[in-house]
């Protein structure tokens, strides 16, 4: 989707925040270039960390590393205030959405299919919402007992009900982090939100818009070496 067209989205005008999606991918490095860990010292690689500013379709930051470096920790050094960070399911830790809130910042993740929560209310669908395949609309207490006190208040939380197209199964980019991939067959997404003001449709079109990000890798070449000009 352009650029011209996401800025125009009536649904996005109550954001009053950046819509900014982070995310990791890995580049090919040369087996000589020894400050690119990742498999062993046949296989080196350098992984970029961008933040992509979705309603103007460009970066907004970036950050180069070893393979093998953690992103949770490199998108804590992204986080400023007045941004709506839209992650997938490989930033999904709690205390992380924590230090976003505390960053005076918000979110829209996507949880893993295994995760607990305490259901505090479950609220009413609009045609709105059932038109964007939302399922369930859900205020909660997120975590288990152990790790309810990483975030300390409540998150709205829905599900989305997705069909896959079998003509047309995804591809996965190569990443050094384990994540959802979905081929061919219906799926359910979990996105979460501390943004309590936004309806069920929009936090599905929000977290949906983060596809933006994987579409910039996909046409800027992330996999070439001209990315890694700045460390050879």
């Amino acid at each position: 989707m352009k650029a011209s067209h996401l800025e125009k989205d009536p649904k996005l005008k109550s954001l009053q925040q950046a819509l900014v999606a982070v995310d990791g991918t890995l580049l090919p490095a040369l087996p000589k270039m020894l400050w690119a860990l990742w498999l062993d010292d046949r296989h080196r690689a350098a992984k970029l960390h961008l933040e992509f500013d979705i309603l103007k379709a460009m970066p907004a930051n970036a950050k180069i590393t070893d393979g093998n470096a953690n992103e949770k920790t490199i998108i804590r050094s992204f986080l400023s205030p007045d941004k709506l960070y839209v992650l997938d399911a490989g930033y999904g830790e709690y205390r992380l959405f924590q230090d976003i809130i505390d960053s005076k910042s918000s979110f829209v993740a996507r949880l893993r299919d295994n995760a607990i929560w305490d259901t505090l209310e479950e609220r009413p669908l609009t045609d709105d919402d059932k038109k964007a395949g939302v399922q369930r609309d859900l205020l909660v207490s997120l975590g288990c007992k152990s790790k309810q006190d990483d975030i300390t208040q409540n998150v709205h939380v829905v599900e989305v009900f997705c069909k896959g197209d079998r003509s047309r199964p995804r591809k996965s980019r190569v990443s050094s982090k384990k994540t959802f991939r979905t081929t061919d067959s219906d799926y359910t997404l979990l996105p979460v939100t501390d943004r309590m003001d936004l309806s069920a449709e929009v936090i599905a079109l929000i977290y949906r818009y983060r596809w933006q990000i994987e579409l910039f890798y996909s046409y800027s070449g992330a996999g070439s070496s001209v990315f890694l000009d700045a460390r050879t």
